[in-house]
This record gives structure tokens, C-alpha cells and sequence, in this order.
């Protein structure tokens, strides 16, 4: 329904376990947004993911309260790319 609207894939946000549990093998077509403080993420299919939250208490000057921190895969997918899913 979103993607109709929009004409655009959406980014599929997971935790690890939910993505191995839940999503492996699925919606194969959509980018893979992962949070997993703990460690870098590998994902039990080897499929590569664009999006990596890596924190979700972060402290950034001029902003009160915490804030999440993500990466991008560069190796596999570069920002502007993603806007062409």
C-alpha cells in the first residue's frame, strides 16, 4: 500500500533476530535497515544490509536527550542510490 502510493520500496528496519526470525529470504527487493548495538551485523543469508543503527543513546551537541546513530553501507549502496528504490 505504501509503495503504491509513494512508488518507492520501503527500507525494511529489523533487528537482527526479527530479520532472521521473521524476514530472511523475504521482501528481497527492498533495502535492509538493521539495529544492532552490540555488534557489526551479518545477516544469516548473507544478504547485505544499507542501513546499520548502531546506537540508540547517542549524545549530539544542541540536542537534548538521546539520539540514535546509523551508517550507511557504502561498500554496497551509496544514499542517493537508495532513493532509487
Amino acid at each position: 500500500m505504501v509503495e503504491d502510493h509513494y512508488r518507492k520500496r520501503v527500507i525494511i528496519y529489523a533487528t537482527g533476530d526479527f530479520y532472521d526470525e521473521f524476514l530472511m529470504h523475504q521482501f528481497v527487493q527492498n533495502p535492509v535497515w538493521i539495529r544492532d548495538v552490540y555488534r557489526r551485523p551479518v545477516l544469516n543469508d548473507q544478504r547485505s544490509w544499507a542501513i546499520w543503527q548502531f546506537a540508540n543513546r547517542a549524545h549530539i551537541s544542541g540536542i537534548d536527550g538521546y539520539v540514535d546513530l546509523n551508517v550507511l553501507n557504502g561498500r554496497f549502496f551509496s544514499f542517493f542510490e537508495l532513493e532509487r528504490y
